[in-house]
């Protein structure tokens, strides 16, 4: 018998539910969610920082290259995130829709939910270092969660499409792990675009996270405002990922519970 629960409370136990999962039988628990950035973070420091530090300018300091890689990496952990276990979110909770009655929406909304949670944990850590070394200013800081949501929404609307269509044709999640391994090199995070070739920074314009993390370059490391056409952009690939999620996920979701 099935069991009618309204959207948000599904959605807050989910996410809970979600948290007890990833965790259970951990000795660590959440604290994963600090070690898995921070060891990451200094690995990068430690094979990237000589090597960009003249990149940087003559007024870097010590702490400058991770300083400028953490207020990429993070936003990027989150995005990368949101898409990766969104992909599988159908298929991870198959049991669970046929049980209950609820839009299969809410598991994503869910997983990205859970995404923020962990963002907000490895961010409050980032923010010990970064406040009393480069501090930006309150404008700044908000412009930072700002574009942060804006990339998050983007990675929703593109795990909601990849989700979907994962059910019929499971090639999507081998897919969508090799591509990101392409898409980190090809998106400034631990390098500074000006490095690339002329024809490299041409092409940025066609990726999408580019606007994203260049926005969070700016705000957090170099205490610029990024363009106004930033911003556009930023709101363009939203429009643009919702509606392609909406068409896929009203294309698919009929057959979902059929499928899996």
């Amino acid at each position: 018998m099935q069991t009618n629960i309204s959207d948000v409370r599904a959605t807050w136990e989910l996410t809970k539910r979600d948290f007890k999962i990833r965790y259970l039988g951990s000795v660590m628990g959440s604290y994963w969610n600090i070690i898995h950035p921070l060891f990451m973070i200094m690995i990068y420091t430690l094979i990237f920082s000589q090597v960009m530090h003249s990149r940087l300018g003559s007024q870097a300091g010590p702490y400058s290259y991770s300083l400028y890689l953490c207020s990429g990496l993070l936003s990027w952990n989150l995005f990368s995130e949101i898409i990766n276990r969104g992909t599988l979110v159908l298929l991870s909770n198959a049991d669970f829709i046929k049980k209950l009655s609820f839009r299969p929406l809410i598991l994503f909304i869910s997983t990205g939910l859970s995404a923020l949670s962990n963002f907000g944990i490895s961010f409050g850590i980032f923010l010990v270092f970064l406040l009393p070394l480069h501090p930006p200013s309150i404008l700044q800081f908000l412009g930072f969660l700002v574009a942060s949501m804006l990339f998050a929404s983007f990675a929703l609307s593109l795990s909601v499409a990849l989700g979907c269509m994962n059910i019929f044709l499971r090639d999507v999640q081998q897919a969508v792990t090799l591509i990101f391994q392409l898409w980190f090199w090809f998106t400034p995070i631990i390098y500074l675009h000006e490095v690339l070739p002329p024809l490299a920074k041409k092409l940025l314009i066609f990726n999408p996270a580019f606007v994203f993390i260049e926005a969070m370059h700016k705000f957090l490391y170099f205490h610029e405002n990024p363009p106004g056409y930033f911003w556009l952009m930023m709101v363009l690939w939203n429009v643009l990922g919702f509606l392609g999620a909406r068409f896929v996920y009203k294309l698919t979701i009929s057959r979902v519970r059929d499928s899996l």
